[in-house]
């Protein structure tokens, strides 16, 4: 089975990418959902998040408030750092079991979304590592379209490895500034590449 991960500064088009390779018949997971599935008040991860930020992050139902919580991690650094030590390893382990349940299904390929690939020190393992890239404006405009201010778009592009970092740790990097049809025809030739190289 042929292992991707698909990594990318935020906004870039990696959630795009997924629902394009899905909609081909390929098998995707997204490490952002495993990572909003471990704020779930029944995991563990939950009350550490409690601890470490306190009760002030959540909702009236009790849930954490991602808005909330990102507006405490997203201006400091160390509390950054502290939550995705508290998320990491519970994500980790989750696509760990993912990858290996696809494999037991008998998938030719499986691909996993991971943001914070890097960051995390996930790069290790995979047939190849895609990086998703796009204009700094770009980004910073889609980031306006999804409800978020000014100073949140630098905050969040700021907490990550810039772009240009990820793309050279990368064995492929796709633009996505163009059309959506460009888009999906840079995936199909990435894909195809991949096989090759792998085969």
């Amino acid at each position: 089975m042929v292992r991707i991960a698909v990594t990318g500064g935020i906004a870039c088009g990696k959630s795009r990418m997924a629902l394009y390779m899905e909609s081909c018949g390929i098998s995707v997971c997204e490490a952002d959902e495993l990572a909003h599935t471990a704020l779930s008040p029944d995991t563990k991860v939950y009350a550490g998040i409690i601890d470490a930020f306190g009760e002030g992050i959540l909702d009236e139902a009790g849930q954490i408030d991602r808005r909330k919580l990102g507006e405490v991690v997203f201006e400091d650094r160390g509390k950054l750092a502290r939550l995705n030590a508290l998320v990491h390893p519970y994500v980790k382990e989750k696509i760990s079991n993912w990858i290996a349940d696809q494999e037991r299904l008998g998938q030719k390929m499986a691909v996993v979304i991971i943001p914070l690939l890097f960051e995390a020190g996930m790069e290790s393992g995979w047939d190849a590592v895609i990086c998703v890239g796009c204009h700094p404006d770009v980004q910073q405009k889609r980031l306006i379209g999804r409800g978020l201010s000014i100073e949140e778009c630098r905050q969040r592009i700021a907490a990550q490895m810039p772009q240009s970092d990820k793309m050279k740790n990368s064995d492929f990097v796709i633009w996505n500034d163009g059309s959506e049809s460009l888009f999906e025809q840079k995936i199909d030739d990435v894909l195809e590449m991949i096989q090759e190289k792998v085969v």
